[in-house]
């Protein structure tokens, strides 16, 4: 500060893989934040460390970390993280994995051959005016596959001092990955990218009508192999009105 102050960021947390996170913070905000930061500024930075570290695990840890590989794996194959990190998901609560104004992407993977996926009544059933896409994997365990953890990684380079860094470390805690030394599952990434196919939603077996009053939370065990396929010039096609990337700083 001009009168010879400094701000000092300092954590203190004896948690496995805070430190990290913090750091990871802290590169965002002083790559965004002016110098001397604001006041605002540092307003912002505290509140992201508040929602950051009071993220709890899933209920099913193995489960989130499946779901992780998969979105990160559909990132990194697909246009690459800088193309779809700004409308990721920010809370693991939200219904869709990637919005962008009326474009809906829900992703899911299974392990195994058969491509039957688990949806709620609101991943295919789309409002006036809104489209969605389902982006299918199927996934194979292999012991020299491609780690959550290296995929972890390559997002975090990717997205190092942006915003979007909040929002991996938020879906790193979510699944139990804060801890460094924590591998994650290995799936064999060649054959999850080539198993990679996308459908309409409305294309996919479902009630075609809104929820009646009184019944929420309406679940689906769908088989997409009955669907048909979207073909890569339609899926170019929709992808092109997807919303413009911001430049990351």
């Amino acid at each position: 500060h001009s009168d010879g102050s400094f701000d000092r960021l300092s954590c203190e947390s004896t948690g496995s893989g805070d430190h990290e996170a913090f750091l990871l913070l802290v590169d965002m905000f002083t790559e965004q934040a002016p110098a001397p930061a604001p006041r605002d500024a540092l307003v912002v930075f505290f509140r992201s460390l508040v929602r950051l570290f009071a993220t709890e695990h899933a209920r099913d840890v193995a489960a989130a970390r499946e779901g992780l590989w998969g979105e990160l794996i559909l990132m990194r194959g697909g246009r690459g993280f800088r193309f779809w990190m700004p409308s990721w998901h920010s809370e693991a609560t939200r219904k869709f994995d990637f919005s962008a104004g009326s474009l809906r992407v829900e992703a899911k993977s299974v392990i195994g051959p058969l491509r039957v996926h688990h949806f709620g009544h609101r991943q295919l059933y789309a409002q006036p005016s809104e489209e969605i896409l389902i982006a299918s994997l199927l996934l194979r365990e292999e012991d020299a596959g491609l780690s959550l953890r290296e995929l972890i990684e390559e997002c975090r380079e990717a997205v190092r001092g942006t915003s979007d860094a909040l929002k991996l470390e938020s879906a790193v805690r979510s699944a139990g990955m804060e801890d460094p030394a924590e591998v994650g599952p290995r799936f064999d990434a060649s054959e999850a990218q080539q198993s990679l196919a996308w459908y309409r939603a409305e294309d996919a077996p479902h009630f075609r009508m809104a929820e009646p009053p009184g019944v929420t939370e309406t679940r689906y065990r769908v088989d997409l192999s009955v669907a048909p396929r979207l073909e890569q010039e339609e899926l170019d096609r929709w992808l092109a009105g997807w919303a413009p990337v911001p430049v990351a700083s």
